[in-house]
């Protein structure tokens, strides 16, 4: 009786796992299925990149933006003015389409801005910078970094600089749920120099400089997830050892 209990245990193992709505990832669990991007600066310091392009499947997708630029002035001995200002940005928004059912997903998101600024003689500098993620338009990465620097004679210089990263999970999905991770990175800069930089016995040179950056990046990944039949599955296995060693215990008793 015991034997044919077994058997029977074992049938159910092997055919409970097959009928679970959990299965193994095949690089399917994602689809990358929108991407849009809107980019203010020159293109080799301001961009978005994805690790695929749309239309792609996979188990995991990443992603960086940056955005960076500088403001530069400077007069060289008495008199003159010159200033400089520039603002650079790169926004996005990349949508994936959950393609496997029994997963759940990873999003890892980090972020990293930084400026700096100086001046010397009659001259000033300003720079900030700023990065924002969200998932399903709920905010989860934010920052904001200044720095500036106003002088008449003496020199000055300033840093400012921020990062974090954090990771969320998203489970009870279901096929054809959207995910969309949006964000936006920016950097701006000014500087200005003059209008009096010494005198015609001190000819000293007036120097303003501002300079920020901006990175925030992400990686979505699919993770199988143990369904309530699998997990069931390993219950009856577990019964079915634990009846095993009992009825090992009861013929040794009989010997």
């Amino acid at each position: 009786m015991k034997k044919c209990f077994l058997k029977g245990l074992f049938v159910l193992v092997v055919l409970l796992p097959a009928t679970s709505r959990a299965g193994p990832i095949v690089e399917i669990g994602l689809e990358f299925v929108g991407f849009t991007t809107q980019i203010a600066g020159d293109p080799a310091n301001n961009y978005v990149t994805v690790s695929a392009p749309v239309g792609s499947l996979g188990e995991s997708f990443s992603g960086t933006a940056h955005a960076a630029g500088a403001a530069l002035a400077i007069v060289l001995g008495f008199g003159g003015y010159d200033s400089d200002s520039g603002s650079w940005s790169a926004n996005w928004n990349a949508r994936f389409r959950v393609n496997q059912p029994g997963i759940k997903v990873a999003i890892d998101l980090s972020f990293l801005d930084s400026g700096w600024t100086v001046s010397s003689g009659w001259a000033k500098s300003d720079e900030s910078t700023s990065a924002s993620v969200s998932v399903n338009a709920i905010p989860r990465l934010s920052d904001h970094q200044s720095s500036s620097c106003n002088t008449f004679s003496l020199d000055c210089e300033h840093a400012s600089a921020g990062g974090n990263a954090m990771q969320i999970v998203l489970d009870k999905l279901f096929v054809g749920q959207l995910i969309d991770i949006s964000g936006a990175v920016s950097a701006a800069a000014s500087a200005s120099a003059g209008p009096a930089c010494g005198s015609p016995a001190s000819m000293r040179t007036c120097l303003g400089m501002g300079f920020g950056q901006s990175t925030a990046s992400f990686t979505i990944t699919a993770i199988p997830e143990p369904s309530s039949a699998t997990l069931a599955g390993a219950g009856l296995l577990a019964a079915g050892a634990m009846l095993r060693r009992r009825g090992g215990r009861g013929q040794t008793n009989r010997r």
